[in-house]
């Protein structure tokens, strides 16, 4: 137990880690529960840099951890996921979840609730998720006031969304009004909801029913790597289809088509098409699992008009990516879209 409190230490105070941990134990002596609650936030503010931005009354960085963690969203790299899993132990995730809230990181899309309870517990954190819902096509009022009554119960969730393969599916379906009814349920409840999307459908057709989610989550990479399926045989849809391969993965064995390789076809249109959208964005994906450079990801959502990147990140990408958001955020001229949150 000695071995592990002096690496867990070690491991914090690299980097900008070192002089915030300092300031906060220092703070802490010397105030209340709660004054050292603000002083802490305060401290991160002035400390680390994060920008934040609001999504109703939550104060959201800028940059959110994703939920590749602790496996990893691999496509043809098929060791990946193991190499993921074995290399993120749960006491290196919980180095992982404080090395990200001593970067000004707060939230988490997704995540494992367990592992980040646990964290908060013990090591005195205050993650919280955006958590991922379920809307199908044959539901109706009464069965998604009972999904989002269920979700409720978790006590780190502070926001909630449809996750982004039931918004495709709903848009694919025509029923995207039952996104629309579930934001109903959500602001009788008095909880704040998003929806989420890899196709550009899903927001298209929402703006188009006048339905206002208070977030959209939609994928947002550019197209200039390797690996992405030619335009000309990008089929809306594909991830799901039989010319994509008829699963969630969508994988094929013809090299032109799908292959789990691209989650946002059209980069220019969503730029377009988001540009009107009113409320906050965060987009997911940017990095397309890895094939594209974080400065270069993060610089061309950040510039196309999102508000929010959430990246699934392993800990030793943390800081330095944290960085970037920082220095692009603080940077940017050429932002068309205002920022919505």
């Amino acid at each position: 137990m000695a071995n592990d409190k002096v690496t867990r230490r070690d491991f914090v105070r690299t980097g900008a880690a070192a002089s915030l941990a300092a300031t906060v134990v220092a703070s802490a002596s010397s105030a209340s529960d709660a004054e050292d609650v603000a002083a802490k936030e305060d401290q991160e503010t002035l400390a680390n840099g994060m920008p934040y931005g609001t999504i109703g009354d939550l104060k959201i960085s800028r940059l959110i951890l994703g939920s590749n963690t602790p496996g990893a969203h691999s496509r043809d790299l098929i060791y990946v996921s193991a190499l993921g899993r074995a290399y993120n132990t749960p006491e290196r995730m919980l180095d992982t979840f404080e090395l990200a809230e001593s970067q000004g990181i707060n939230t988490l899309l997704q995540g494992n609730a367990g592992l980040i309870r646990q964290y908060n517990t013990q090591r005195g954190g205050h993650l919280r998720i955006i958590q991922p819902v379920s809307v199908a096509k044959n539901d109706d009022k009464a069965s998604i006031k009972r999904t989002l009554t269920g979700a409720m119960t978790n006590d780190l969730a502070a926001a909630f969304y449809i996750m982004g393969d039931r918004g495709d599916y709903l848009a694919r379906a025509n029923r995207m009004d039952l996104a629309g009814t579930a934001m109903e349920v959500a602001r009788e409840l008095g909880v704040l909801l998003g929806i989420g999307g890899h196709s550009l459908e899903v927001p298209i057709q929402c703006e188009q029913l006048g339905i206002k989610p208070d977030f959209y989550v939609k994928t947002f990479h550019d197209d200039k790597y390797w690996s992405a399926t030619p335009k000309e045989n990008r089929v809306p849809f594909c991830w799901y289809d039989d010319v994509g391969g008829n699963s969630y993965s969508g994988k094929t064995r013809d090299h032109n088509r799908f292959h789990d390789n691209i989650w946002c076809l059209d980069p220019e249109k969503t730029i377009e098409v988001m540009r009107t959208v009113e409320v906050p964005w965060i987009a997911f994906k940017v990095l397309a699992a890895g094939a594209i450079y974080p400065r270069q990801g993060f610089g061309f959502a950040l510039r196309g008009g999102a508000d929010f990147v959430a990246v699934g990140m392993l800990d030793f990408q943390i800081s330095e990516n944290a960085a970037l958001v920082k220095r692009l955020a603080a940077g940017l001229k050429d932002r068309e879209r205002p920022w919505r949150a």
